[in-house]
């Protein structure tokens, strides 16, 4: 059988594409087109075992066995060892189910073939049905995914926090959101969604007023020299986007710090941000704020 190693790269490189891409879907974490290529890319030096004579092939089995890691590292660039370990197991994941997406539509579209010959026979995976593949694997985690997520007990995913400012302290449910992956611009610290209202008894009724105005009537230069000297030195801007909203702006506070209960764990932290959004979070109200996974 005749191979041909241009093909090949490409459609190596396509797949490894599909399954980054995948990943990142499924942990809701954000990556760069030119990031997920140059990871594929990566992932393509797999094909270097069939290019080194059978004497070395070792070489080519090292370099497979590395390269996971690589791709990893290379594509999301964790910043810690929980996440990379996140990272890796769902790409691993992805990996094994894309194989077994592909074996399944092969033996579909070959029954008279599984029923003549054993199971693993040296099989040869045509190209449109690795696109089929692709297909599948993307229809399925954008329409199907979601609404599977949206069955999961939602119970499981929220949790207490309480959080505190010059000797006042307020509580909220909160809701575990990978998606959320918010930071202060400066100092690179975690942010906590917040509902506006919900920061009402921790903060003087003139400061309450003058952040929940600056929604209806964005003005810096009457926020800053309106509000209290204590809570000033706590403002932080922090932008974001969303769909509909390329340009959001969000007022935060640091605040002295968090608790958070969940599963009977009790955690404090400090160094924290309350970003303030004007608004209902949760339609029924089973929430008020949202937190990334990482104050876990």
């Amino acid at each position: 059988m005749v191979i041909y190693i241009d093909v090949v790269f490409f459609i190596n490189l396509f797949m490894n594409f599909i399954i980054l891409w995948a990943t990142s879907f499924v942990l809701q974490k954000k990556i760069k087109f030119r990031k997920m290529l140059f990871g594929a890319f990566i992932g393509n030096l797999a094909l270097i075992e069939m290019l080194l004579p059978e004497k070395i092939n070792y070489l080519g089995k090292i370099v497979k066995f590395l390269l996971p890691f690589a791709v990893v590292t290379a594509s999301f660039n964790p910043q810690s060892k929980l996440e990379f370990i996140r990272l890796f197991l769902v790409f691993i994941f992805m990996s094994f189910l894309t194989g077994a997406i592909t074996l399944a539509f092969y033996y579909l579209f070959n029954l008279d073939y599984v029923f003549s010959y054993p199971i693993i026979n040296n099989i040869s995976i045509k190209w449109w049905l690795l696109l089929l593949s692709a297909i599948f694997i993307v229809l399925f985690l954008k329409e199907i995914w979601p609404n599977f997520l949206k069955k999961v007990n939602k119970e499981d995913m929220i949790l207490d926090i309480q959080y505190a400012l010059n000797n006042k302290s307020g509580k909220a449910k909160a809701l575990l959101d990978t998606g959320h992956e918010l930071k202060e611009p400066i100092d690179g610290l975690l942010v906590v969604i917040i509902e506006l209202e919900k920061i009402k008894d921790i903060l003087e009724r003139k400061d309450f007023d003058i952040i929940k105005k600056f929604y209806i009537n964005p003005d810096y230069n009457c926020l800053v020299n309106n509000i209290s000297d204590e809570i000033k030195k706590r403002l932080r801007i922090i932008p974001y986007k969303s769909i509909g909203n390329m340009n959001g702006i969000l007022i935060g506070i640091k605040i002295d710090f968090l608790k958070i209960n969940f599963k009977g764990k009790t955690s404090i932290l400090e160094n924290v941000i309350l970003g303030l959004f004007e608004g209902t979070l949760s339609p029924d109200g089973s929430y008020r704020a949202l937190i990334n996974y990482d104050f876990i």
